[in-house]
């Protein structure tokens, strides 16, 4: 797991300002949706909340990020996504349990209804490297913690940090944004693999899940 050191980041948004008298180009904006095609799995684990997910402050503004040098990041700002990228990786995550089956119920941040597991995530990185001459990367680091929301001290279920690569084919923000999704899928992928491995089923999920059909 990398860490920066806070003194060495350089975080400037790219293009901020223009000459005075020239009009300014538009914002492109883009998604980090993703979901499997398909359900995966038997929806006997129960129902689940995103709780709470954060991203390093670096990262947490709309703008593209692109990481030029060791130690110095750059923030595009005619090149951002449609909102912030913990909102987007959120909503993003609750989309891709909706579809995977796993689970029972996704339960919204406004549902007045218990969880049996409570997830929480932390957004290390997320940018494109750009910082080796030839090769563009995206790259994503995701630490996620899952909670047993029925235990009086919100016990540990699972914890792990994911990382991905994902090659891009230009260094072109619509590429960018493009190999991010990428690397998000694959993250999502991995812990969706092994939460299926690590969470026990919850009594009656799955005639639950049945019976919602």
């Amino acid at each position: 797991m990398t860490r920066r050191p806070w003194m060495a980041l350089a975080l400037i948004a790219l293009l901020a300002s223009g000459c005075l008298g020239q009009s300014q180009p538009e914002k492109t904006r883009y998604l980090l949706d993703m979901a499997p095609t398909m359900i995966l799995d038997p929806g006997d684990r129960g129902r689940v909340q995103i709780a709470r997910l954060r991203v390093d402050r670096p990262f947490e503004r709309k703008g593209l990020v692109y990481r030029v040098s060791e130690d110095r990041y750059v923030a595009d700002f005619y090149h951002e996504f449609y909102s912030t990228p913990g909102d987007l990786i959120r909503t993003a995550l609750e989309e891709w349990f909706e579809r995977s089956g796993l689970f029972t119920h996704v339960v919204g941040p406004s549902e007045a209804i218990r969880p049996d597991w409570r997830v929480e995530g932390y957004v290390h990185d997320l940018y494109a490297d750009f910082s080796r001459p030839g090769r563009q990367t995206a790259v994503v680091e995701i630490d996620f913690a899952v909670l047993d929301a029925h235990s009086v001290q919100l016990d540990m279920a699972f914890s792990k940090s994911y990382r991905s690569i994902a090659a891009l084919r230009d260094r072109q923000p619509a590429s960018v944004a493009h190999g991010l999704r990428d690397a998000l899928h694959q993250v999502f992928k991995s812990l969706n693999e092994d939460l299926r491995e690590a969470l026990p089923a919850v009594e009656g999920a799955g005639a639950a899940k049945e019976g919602k059909k």
